[in-house]
């Protein structure tokens, strides 16, 4: 019986990605909204995708009508 292991590490401490998550972020933000944006001051640790996409509402006008898209755009 072939198994799967689902590791859920939101904080950093079981996986470094090497800042994979802010890549897709980016270029996301790049092919959903054209927002051009380095995110440095973003907090990724401890954050869900959700949480980082309401932490960019803050300060840019992200239309959630296109979030399907964007999430998307996320995973390829």
């Amino acid at each position: 019986m072939k198994q799967t292991l689902v590791l859920l590490d939101i904080d950093g401490t079981l996986v470094d990605v090497k800042g994979a998550g802010r890549r897709s972020f980016i270029r996301a933000l790049k092919d959903t909204w054209d927002v051009d944006d380095a995110l440095d001051d973003v907090k990724f640790g401890g954050a869900t995708d959700l949480g980082v996409l309401a932490q960019l509402r803050q300060r840019l006008p992200l239309d959630a009508v296109h979030d399907r898209a964007f999430f998307r755009a996320m995973a390829a």
